[in-house]
């Protein structure tokens, strides 16, 4: 079986995730829930239906940049939307709030990732990474 998560960082993560769970239990913070929804859903998700998810973009009739682009917005999007649903738990959640912060964060992204998403696109057509550098370089 191809493991695309490298196995030498699968120790230290799940020791990453159990101090973050138990920091945050302490504290009586809901940060951890952003974790678990983002590794623990999406990651699962995604890992177990990589096939598909592959077979699915490749027939996308689309240019490879402009695939690229969005799809590098809509996780970034996505993510900030986990984000800003998880910080109003904190301080007690209301509506208003989370739709701020759901504003908030994606007009900073959207100019933040602009750089990094095509970045990436301009390097991955010129340099052969594998799956396992390409996770581990953008995780780092």
């Amino acid at each position: 079986m191809n493991h695309i998560f490298p196995r030498p960082i699968v120790i230290p993560l799940l020791i990453s995730v159990l101090l973050l769970s138990w920091y945050f239990f302490s504290i009586h913070n809901f940060t951890l829930l952003y974790y678990i929804f983002w590794l623990g859903w999406f990651g699962v998700l995604f890992l177990k239906n990589r096939e598909k998810i592959a077979i699915r973009l490749i027939n996308w009739k689309l240019s490879s940049p402009a695939k690229f682009i969005l799809l590098g917005y809509a996780a970034v999007l996505t993510e900030e939307f986990i984000v800003a649903f998880v910080h109003p738990l904190n301080e007690g959640f209301s509506l208003p709030r989370f739709g701020q912060l759901i504003f908030q964060f994606w007009a900073f992204n959207i100019f933040a990732f602009t750089g990094f998403i095509v970045g990436w696109y301009f390097l991955i057509r010129r340099i052969n990474y594998s799956t396992r550098a390409l996770f581990l370089i953008a995780g780092i």
